[in-house]
């Protein structure tokens, strides 16, 4: 049997950033030493809206993540990943360094034989990045509904990776009824459908072809 032709579901441009990991900071990635944060930045063709996905996981085989941010102007994603300040009393003032951009490139969405892949090339790599210059992985979308899970509650992966202040979107995220029917009460599915990414929460799971 014929395999079919891959299906497109969306292409843009896309840049890799980090943000410094500081000693004192909580959480941080365990499979990249120094960093704090790291950031893929979605800019989808034909749609003016900037999606940051949070990335974490202990090998660049199998990873996951989840929809950080939704943006709709470069402004938007710039303020950011910009340093920032927050007030840890009425004393004292925490502070956040700047998201440095380490790669940028395209990257497609693409469907075949019911299996969902997120491909991506990179056009500028920073020397000694820890990222690879192609990559290709399958990308299922987690089930925010405990339930399915056999949890009472849904855990806070943003626990593992941020400090309280730095914690900004609320899980599990919350879905319009039809996205919430695509999963149905599976605890993954592939992500046919990019309209995930446009809500804050989403839980993505990576695995690498």
């Amino acid at each position: 049997m014929e395999e079919a032709q891959p299906r497109q579901l969306e292409r843009g441009e896309l840049s890799f950033f980090y943000r410094p990991r500081r000693d004192e900071m909580a959480g941080g990635s365990q499979h990249f030493p120094g960093v704090q944060r790291l950031l893929i930045a979605l800019c989808p063709e034909r749609k003016r809206q900037y999606r940051v996905l949070a990335i974490a996981g202990e090998d660049t085989s199998r990873f996951w993540g989840f929809v950080d941010l939704v943006l709709d102007s470069p402004q938007d994603l710039r303020a950011a990943l910009s340093a920032q300040t927050y007030a840890i009393d009425t004393e004292l003032v925490g502070y956040f360094p700047a998201a440095d951009r380490i790669a940028s490139g395209r990257y497609q969405f693409v469907e075949q034989d019911g299996e969902t892949w997120f491909d991506y090339q990179l056009s500028d790599l920073e020397d000694g990045s820890i990222i690879e210059r192609n990559g290709s992985y399958a990308v299922r979308v987690a089930n925010p509904d405990p339930w399915v899970w056999g949890l009472a509650k849904a855990p806070s992966m943003q626990a593992e990776l941020y400090e309280e202040a730095e914690v900004h979107v609320t899980l599990p995220a919350t879905l319009p009824t039809e996205l919430l029917a695509e999963l149905g009460n599976q605890q993954t599915i592939f992500m046919t459908n990019p309209g995930f990414l446009d809500f804050p929460g989403v839980e993505l799971i990576f695995i690498a072809r």
